[in-house]
């Protein structure tokens, strides 16, 4: 009876006991998010088979979860560099409202959006700097360079890069060029440009408003002068 009673209690350890301590162990495991812990029991019974079953949920639930979590990683990285390219298109309209007409502040404008879009270069035309026949460029790579050069279309030799004019009022204020591995643009990265563009295109479109505005009352004040002196030349001779 003795030896009897110590063979059940030996089996019920090892093929009752033991297993569903693992059991219990690895939904532990799980339920704190790890689904590496592995039941090594593997007989025919049905705790064999739950054990079987758990082995194989555990390891689907950690592809899973490794691919949540990737996910998760992807979305917030671009989340971030969308947020980024907010908080620099607000900068930009700012530092481009206080000095519009400054080179410097360009140059730092085009240096930062090659970084926040992860653009390889850009490059930055303006036809008619301060709108007196110059052209303003400036080029934007890991070597910064700075030159004044004739306006070209480097995009049509360039299969990785694309071009973005700038407009205003039909007239073509000058151009973005872009150079990226990934083309066409990611789409966040696109409307950031875009966004950009309108940006420049708007402050140039505002000094050429603001140039004509001073030439007109340049020109009314002029007329006034002439009245004025002419009327006194008048009454002089009356």
């Amino acid at each position: 009876t003795i030896i009897i009673a110590l063979v059940v209690m030996w089996l019920l350890r090892s093929q009752i006991i033991k297993p569903l301590t693992e059991l219990v162990v690895g939904a532990h495991k799980a339920q704190q998010g790890d689904f590496s812990y592995r039941v090594n029991f593997q007989t025919n019974n049905e705790l064999g088979k739950l054990a079987n079953s758990y082995n194989n949920m555990a390891e689907s639930l950690g592809i899973l979860y490794q691919d949540l979590e990737k996910e998760v990683k992807k979305k917030t990285s671009q989340l971030q560099k969308r947020n980024d390219a907010l908080q620099f298109l607000n900068q930009a309209a700012r530092a481009l409202a206080t000095t519009p007409n400054s080179k410097t502040t360009y140059e730092e404008l085009i240096d930062h959006c090659r970084k926040v879009a992860e653009f390889d270069r850009i490059e930055f035309t303006i036809l008619g700097w301060k709108h007196k026949g110059s052209c303003f460029s400036y080029t934007s790579t890991t070597a910064n360079s700075f030159q004044a050069t004739e306006p070209t279309n480097h995009a049509e030799e360039n299969e990785t890069a694309t071009q973005i004019n700038l407009n205003h009022e039909g007239k073509q204020l000058g151009y973005i060029i872009i150079d990226a591995k990934q083309l066409p643009l990611l789409p966040w990265q696109q409307q950031f440009i875009d966004t950009f563009a309108d940006i420049i295109s708007k402050t140039f479109g505002n000094l050429i408003s603001s140039e004509r505005e001073q030439r007109l009352l340049l020109v009314e004040e002029r007329a006034t002068i002439a009245r004025e002196l002419h009327d006194s030349i008048a009454q002089t001779l009356s």
